[in-house]
């Protein structure tokens, strides 16, 4: 018997305008990893988020430039993210509905700090991913009420950060005591929040390659900044993006998070359109019922 999950979507409206329905930021990257933050950015852009920024390495811009023609794009002061460019972050992050921050900032000092300071005085939906992922950002989130934030570790990163071990129970009890939305990404992954809890089966081995958790975490990202809050974001993205896996691995041995990006847009459409056809999807596809088996 097939199992079905609800998933929620954005809802565009017919008289909306360009901005208003997805402003994505993207803060990451280091010299030795410049794709991190631009597969983040792909992924807010293939999710659909109207307008996509990022701030990252100067040197690493113009390998931006080339992925993308939609990008609105920032540099740090130095090589490296430091407090140095938090003002600048800070004052570009009005532009925007949702900052995901992390990805491929490396494990320096100076990049540590500027994330804990950014995130003491940004005030605005924040995904937290890969290196943003450290024990001090918890004592910001007891100290400051701001609007929820979405945390993505792999188990590796959920050990280092709350100094548990993966379980139900743990995964939603952590979510309580720090009123957050937490995304436990394995082999099979944990979606959780204050009142709600998602397990999802979607996905295969090969997307363990590396750049596949940037990319979902732009997809979040574009979720969470079109209206969906961050419980659904990360449930329908984890979804989605599992699934993208599984029906590539089809026909190819391996994957790249470039390709899938390629493909997801597609994907998505079409798990819309067989949700239509059965009768199970809401208006405007604002709410679809899909199957946890796997699509051809």
């Amino acid at each position: 018997m097939e199992k079905l999950v609800e998933l929620r979507l954005p809802v565009w409206t017919l008289d909306s305008r360009k901005g208003q329905q997805g402003r994505v930021m993207v803060v990451g990257g280091s010299p030795e990893c410049y794709g991190a933050p631009i597969l983040a950015c792909m992924g807010a852009e293939a999710a659909g988020a109207d307008l996509v920024g990022a701030v990252m390495p100067t040197e690493h811009l113009e390998a931006a430039k080339r992925c993308s023609l939609n990008l609105f794009l920032y540099g740090f002061n130095g090589k490296i993210l430091s407090c140095a460019d938090v003002n600048n972050i800070i004052a570009i992050s009005e532009k925007y509905d949702v900052l995901v921050i992390g990805n491929g900032i490396g494990k320096s000092f100076e990049s540590r700090d500027a994330v804990l300071e950014i995130l003491e005085r940004v005030d605005m939906p924040i995904v937290l991913d890969a290196e943003a992922l450290i024990p001090e950002i918890l004592d910001i989130r007891a100290a400051k009420n701001k609007q929820s934030w979405l945390l993505t570790p792999h188990h590796t990163e959920f050990k280092k950060l709350f100094s548990q071990e993966i379980n139900l129970k743990n995964i939603h009890k952590l979510a309580e005591k720090h009123s957050i939305t937490l995304c436990v990404k394995g082999m099979i992954d944990y979606v959780a929040s204050p009142d709600f809890f998602y397990e999802n089966r979607t996905g295969v081995p090969q997307m363990r390659i590396g750049g596949t958790g940037d990319a979902l975490a732009g997809i979040m990202g574009a979720y969470y900044s079109m209206g969906m809050d961050p419980f659904n974001a990360a449930k329908t993205a984890i979804f989605f993006w599992g699934r993208c896996g599984e029906v590539m691995m089809q026909k190819s041995y391996t994957l790249s998070a470039s390709a899938m990006l390629r493909y997801y847009p597609k994907l998505v459409l079409k798990i819309i359109k067989l949700a239509a056809e059965r009768g199970e999807s809401g208006d405007f596809c604002n709410t679809i019922v899909a199957s946890n088996m796997m699509y051809n």
